[in-house]
Formats: structure tokens, sequence, C-alpha cells
């Protein structure tokens, strides 16, 4: 089938052997339920449990029911919590025999967790190391004690995911990487090595490096040297210097140093780019290293003018994300993270806000590498400690990504009811980010049906966002508060469900739902259609677009995701542009008419009407040309000649017109010229299927995916957009499928099955490479009664 490739645990340098730091996702051990202690045991027998690889997520394994419905709950501070995903989250242990390489006469051994939902607690053979009471903060163990003299341990970790900590689908399990890390006596703090860059020119950049040492025992750092390079985007070195540690050159166990970089090349979201810190540790307990990749950049918020970012005026425009996807939950390779920065990067977004919590480190991977700021949000804004643990474990780990100019503290709490005390928090939380963190600035997202003025809370971080109904109240506070720096940080809350044009009867005696902060909906369980959706984008980003004082707008949400439903059978939000498969919906086309430079054209909805034949259907465009021509089965459709597209003045044009089946072409022109067009036919029944996947070439390193798009045509190649074919799939060769996923919001078939019902003409397959194996994979859909669809994939060594 291929051949295989053996990795190499320790990382070998012409000066000797550094730390280690190794991802341990393979081949853990599950059970589901909470167990007893025993379970936790060096001796247990767990030879009956599954076997699996992380990340896990087994909440999205289960079934959708309305008995998994978990009513809104408030806690202390009317922090508020529910979930309506439907599925069911409960208890489960991981355990796993853990491998301790002998490196170091003494060293030290840690356990890094990116991610466990929800409250998790850590054994190492039958002792109890710690515990995270966070679902999303990361978390490092020290084993150094279990593992002392040992060549193996046996790891177990308990996970209750039975608390809720949102009010969205949060997953089950540890959905995240997890790494060892072996140190030597003296070495490095983990998260300790932090870069900024205080001092930037045309001419050079001033790199400002503190790196924080730790010792066990009879081993001291002042007997050492450090060694710290910055190598330029092309990997040539631009600057060195060598610390030679001493007492007097360390301060509080820190090492303090600054370098200057000539000609600096500055991180842009146009222009992503990477330099890398090394630092090499040398003392007589043995060698460690860290390398930081960190961009050079710097920016501004005003409260007159905006955002600026190196120099430049910068309108911020980008969404709010969950971190679950279709197919996979909330278990996402790596490339799963960096598929949502590609999308919105196609639809002119610049900024995401990672909400409500802290994000994966590939997320912000992804964002640093392809050029997108972040909005990196913390946990819920508690009055105990648990806040600051989170915070600080977040800012530590995370404080060198370029992409990263926010830390947000807080979500909504604390504008209601007056509440002083969370004020207080507030601001130990923003002292706290700031003395972590002095260059990247604070921020807090506020509802506008409460005065978080009042107390003071819309008082204490740099930046203030305001949400969904807050952007009421921007236009007064930006009066009542000229120095305030602003931006929307939630608008446009509509629903749709992609390829969903015409309305549901409504349900009648329609159960309501009372929201925390009063506002109340309808749980009518039904398809929003894309109309309701866009509707609400183009009124609120029209709001936004014309404050110059604004920053920019982050939309709520710019991808759908679980929970937050109108109620059974509904199991998504349907909010967001893109839905959880990731497949453009219309108001996609509207954000990239706006915010894209190139030329677009989108016409809506389809062309495919039986039955209203001789009915006006009204056809929409969204496009930033100049003038649009249509035509239907050869004949021009009167319509607007030319009208304005650069502001928001007019989101959309329209025609009105009589349906007929066949073709229907729209012509994009500036200055006369054709520069794009989009072709609409009246589908026939469905008859083929087309399989487009948006990668053909894997690594095979066994996380690594493509998504793989599936979409019910006519024989004539047109897409049946009512279409709901089920497929089956098979893979073969150095792959398997991992998940798969229509995207209809009432869709209560197995995301971890072999098969799947198209949604509006179309279903997502989700293929991984098998560890270690090149060759090819064979992906095939067939469906009854139409051609079966076949296409090759390669996995590949790197």
């Amino acid at each position: 089938m291929g051949k295989r490739k053996r990795i190499l645990l320790i990382t070998v340098h012409q000066k000797g052997v550094f730390t280690v730091k190794e991802k341990i996702d393979r081949n853990w051990k599950f059970h589901p339920g909470s167990g007893e202690n025993v379970f936790s045991a060096a001796d247990f027998d767990d030879s009956g449990w599954r076997v699996l690889d992380l990340p896990h997520d087994w909440c999205v394994e289960g079934d959708f029911s309305p008995a998994n419905y978990q009513p809104r709950a408030f806690e202390e501070n009317h922090l508020e919590f529910h979930s309506d995903s439907y599925l069911s989250r409960g208890c489960g242990w991981y355990r796993k025999t853990l491998d301790i390489p002998q490196i170091f006469p003494e060293q030290q051994v840690f356990l890094e967790f990116e991610g466990v939902f929800g409250e998790s607690t850590v054994y190492a053979d039958g002792m109890k190391i710690g515990e995270n009471r966070s679902g999303y903060a990361g978390a490092i163990f020290d084993l150094t004690a279990a593992a002392a003299g040992k060549n193996s341990i046996e790891i177990a970790v308990e996970v209750s995911a039975e608390r809720m900590q949102g009010w969205w689908y949060e997953g089950a399990g540890i959905y995240r990487h997890v790494h060892l890390i072996v140190k030597p006596a003296c070495a490095f703090e983990p998260w300790g090595v932090a870069v900024a860059t205080p001092e930037i020119s045309k001419s050079s950049a001033t790199v400002k490096i503190t790196a924080e040492l730790q010792s066990k025992k009879t081993f001291s750092a002042a007997d050492g040297i450090c060694t710290f390079r910055i190598l330029d985007p092309n990997g040539k070195c631009s600057a060195e210097t060598t610390v030679k540690i001493e007492s007097a050159s360390l301060e509080n166990g820190k090492i303090k140093t600054a370098l200057t970089v000539n000609d600096p090349v500055l991180w842009d979201v146009t222009a992503p780019n990477l330099y890398t810190l090394t630092a090499e540790l040398s003392t007589s307990a043995g060698k460690d290293s860290a390398e930081i990749p960190f961009g050079i950049r710097y920016f501004e918020f005003t409260a007159d003018d905006g955002f600026y970012l190196n120099g430049r005026k910068l309108q911020l425009r980008g969404g709010n994300i969950h971190h679950d996807f279709g197919g996979l939950g909330t278990a996402l390779p790596d490339r799963a993270h960096w598929k949502n920065v590609e999308v919105l990067k196609e639809m002119g977004a610049n900024m995401i806000r990672s909400s409500h919590n802290p994000a994966a480190p590939a997320l912000m991977e992804a964002c640093d590498r392809l050029g997108m700021l972040l909005w990196a949000e913390t946990r819920n804004l508690h009055t105990d400690n648990g806040a600051e643990a989170d915070l600080t474990a977040l800012i530590r780990r995370d404080r060198n990504h370029p992409s990263i100019i926010l830390w947000g503290l807080a979500n909504t709490a604390g504008a209601r009811n007056g509440n002083d005390s969370l004020t207080v928090h507030l601001q130990k939380l923003h002292d706290l980010a700031h003395q972590l963190d002095p260059e990247r600035l604070t921020a807090v997202a506020l509802e506008g049906n409460a005065d978080a003025n009042a107390n003071g809370f819309a008082c204490v971080t740099d930046v203030v966002g305001y949400n969904g109904g807050g952007m009421a109240i921007t236009d007064r506070d930006h009066r009542l508060f000229p120095d305030r720096k602003i931006m929307v940080s939630e608008y446009a809350s509509g629903r749709g469900a992609r390829g969903i044009y015409e309305e549901e009867p409504v349900k009648k005696d329609q159960e309501m739902e009372v929201l925390g902060d009063g506002r109340t909906f309808a749980r009518n369980g039904k398809y929003n259609t894309e109309y309701n959706l866009i509707n609400s984008h183009e009124r609120e980003w029209e709001y936004t677009d014309l404050r110059p004082y604004l920053a920019g707008g982050l939309m709520w949400s710019a991808i759908e995701y679980r929970g937050e439903t109108c109620g059974w059978p509904v199991v998504t939000s349907q909010f967001g542009v893109l839905d959880i498969c990731r497949f453009p919906k219309d108001c996609f086309y509207y954000y990239k008419k706006m915010w894209s430079e190139e030329p677009v054209l989108h016409i809506f909805p389809h062309w495919t009407h039986p039955g209203k034949e001789g009915e006006n259907i009204t056809l929409y465009a969204f496009t930033n040309c100049d003038f649009v021509e249509l035509e239907l089965n050869g004949k021009k459709i009167p319509g607007f000649p030319e009208f304005l597209q650069r502001g928001c003045t007019r989101p959309r044009i329209w025609w009105d017109i009589p349906y007929e089946p066949g073709t229907l072409v729209a012509i994009g022109k500036n200055n006369g010229k054709e520069v794009c067009r989009e072709v609409l036919r009246t589908a026939g029944a469905p008859a083929q299927l087309r399989l487009t996947p948006d990668r053909t070439v894997l690594s095979a390193d066994g996380e690594d995916i493509s998504f793989i798009r599936i979409d019910v045509l006519d024989e004539n190649g047109t897409v049946v957009p009512d279409a709901a074919v089920r497929l089956e799939f098979a893979v073969e060769g150095a792959g398997k499928l991992r998940g798969v996923c229509s995207g209809d919001p009432k869709s209560h078939e197995s995301e971890q099955a072999s098969f799947v019902k198209t949604f509006s003409g179309s279903a997502l397959a989700i293929v991984q490479s098998l560890p270690d194996m090149e060759g090819e994979i064979c992906f095939t859909a067939k469906a009854e009664s139409l051609k079966t669809a076949e296409c090759i994939l390669k996995s590949e060594m790197e």
C-alpha cells in the first residue's frame, strides 16, 4: 500500500539533545460513563475499552433527541447556560500508556492539554496530578514526580461534561491535542518565552525577549548561556545575541534582552510575514530550546477615526465563530481550523472573534499565517479565581501570535442589574492582562438593553464592543464618552437555512423562550429563509459602515453552529453566512461584493420553480459592478440600467420576471466591458453526482483531511436545488471517512455514518489520511438510480 515512516521522539541538534515535545494523540482508550475511581489505577484492565485517536468528541457520536434538551439555567451574576443541540453530554474516561523517554540525568516531565470539555481530572499511575474546571483553557500538568525513574506510566483522564459552560454546542471529551514535554532539570518555563515589538520604524524594530527559567534540585541556571536568534521570513538570521546566565543577569528567574531587526518586513492581513525567534539554553543540566514564530506590526484604535494597522486605516470586517464543524463536532483536525480562516478570507473578512472562549492554537496559527486579525476571548466572567486562571493560561500560551490584537475579557455580563462586583473583577482582569502582555489591548462586548455605563463596567477596557441591540446606543456613547474606542462586536443575528426561500407555515400556540436579558423568541422549529438572514445583514452592516468612528463590525455569526436553535426538530442555529458544512449562503456574496476588490456578481434564488410558469419570480443580484445585463432564454430583461454599488445605499438589485424554464444569464460590466457573469439553468430530475474536493493531496500524518462537496446534478450538469437524495460513501486505500454532513438544520442523521441525505442539493464528506501510509485514496459516492461518482486523492509523506 505504501511505505511507512518512523517518527523519532527525540530531536537531535549538533550541540546535543534538546527538549522533547511530542504530540500523543494516537491510541487512547475510551470508556463512556462516570465509572469508578478504579479506572485511574495503574493496574486497571482497560483491554475492553474502545481504542481511538484524538481529538475526540463523544457528544457528536450520540443520537439527537428532544429528551436531551436542557433549558436555560442561571448561575451567579446572571450568567446564562443552556443546551439545545439535542445531543447527550454525560461523562467519560480516557486512558493511555505513556512511554517516558530517558534523556536527561534529572528531567522534568509535563503533559499539555490544549482543550478538554468539560471539567477534567488527570491521574498518573493512580495518583491525582491535577484538574481543570474550564472546558476551553489549555492546561499543563507536572508529571515529574509521578514519572521519576519510570520508563512508562498509566495516564487516566476523567471528564465530566454534565455542567454547561455556555449556551451553544460545546461537545464532550479531549477535543484538542495533547503533548508530552520532557525538559532538563534547568529549562525554559512552559509557555515562558515571550516576544514583544514595542518600537517599530521603517528602518528598524526593537524585539524585546523575556525568557522565564525553572530549575529543579541541585541544578542552577547560573552556570549556563542562552542564545537568541531572530530568523527573517526567508529563514536568514537577522539578529543574534548570547547571554551568560549569572545571578545578576536574572530578574526573578527571567532572562530579559532585546535585539534590533533592521529594515523589518511587517506582518499584515495582506502580507502575513513571520519571523522566528529561536532560544537555546545550555547548562550543566542539559540543553533546552524554544522556537517562537512572531510578527512585527503595530496597530491603533482611535475614538474618532476607527482602526489603523501599520499606519494604514483598516476597517475591521469579520465575524464571530464557535468551534464546531459539520461531521466533526468539536474534535477538529488542524486543517478544519485553517478551512475556517480560508473561507472567511475569501469573503473579504480580516478579523475573527473567538466567541466566547479561548480558541484552539491551530486557529491562531492559521490566522498568523493566512493574515487574519483575532479578538481572542476568554470564558465567562466569574468573581472567583477561575476567571483569572483561565485568562492567565490564555495569554501566557498565546501572547506571541501577531494575529491577536484584543484580549476579550467578558461578553454581555456586568451590564445587568448594576452589578458593581463584576466591574471590580473586570478591572482586575484588565490589569492582569496588561501585566501579562503590555502590548495588546483589552475588550469587552456589551448588550444594549442595559446601561453598562451606570456602574462603570463599560469604562474599564481599552476597547468597547457593542452586541446586537447595543448598536442602537453607540452614537449616544460616542457623544457621552468621546475618548472611548468603539466597535460593533456582534450584529445581524438573522437566521436562514441554505437554499430555503419560502417561509414555512407558523405553528399555532408557539412556545416562547425568555432570554436572560429579557428578550423573547419563538421556539417554532422551522426553517428560516435566506431572505430573513440577508435583510438582517444588509441593514446592520450599513449601520457600521456609515459611522467612521467605529473601528468595524463582527457579524453574528460568520458560521452556523449547533445549538441556540429555534426549537425541535431544528438542531442548528441557522445563524451564519456559511452553513455548518462551510457552504456559502447567498448572504456570503453580499459581503464578498462589499469587501472584495475583484468583480463580484451573484444572482439568486435558483431558477427551478415547477408549477409557477407565468408567475412573477423576484430575482436578486449582489454585485459591485457598474452595470448588470440580464437575459432569459436569449431575451434581454429590462431592469436597473445603472446603479451605485460601492456603498450600502443599494445593497442588492432585483427584477420581477414572469417565470419560464430555461437559462438566465447575468453579465457584470465595468466601463462597458464584461468583467464577470453567472448563469442559472432550470434543473431537471437528479441524474448524476459531482464531487469537488478542496484538496487532492494530503499529508500522510493520520490527521490531514480533504473536504469533499457532493452536488446532485441533472443530466445536463445543473444542480438540482431541492434534491434530497440519500448518498452512500466508501473510502479505500490510504484514507478513511472522517465524517459527513448535509447542512440541513433539521437533520438527525449521525454525522459519523457512511451515508447522508443531501440538503438543497448538496452534502459534505470529510476524508482523512491514515497515519504513515502513502498511496491513493479512492472516494466513492453512490445513490439509487444515479451514476456513481469517484475521485482520487493522494496521501504523501512530507
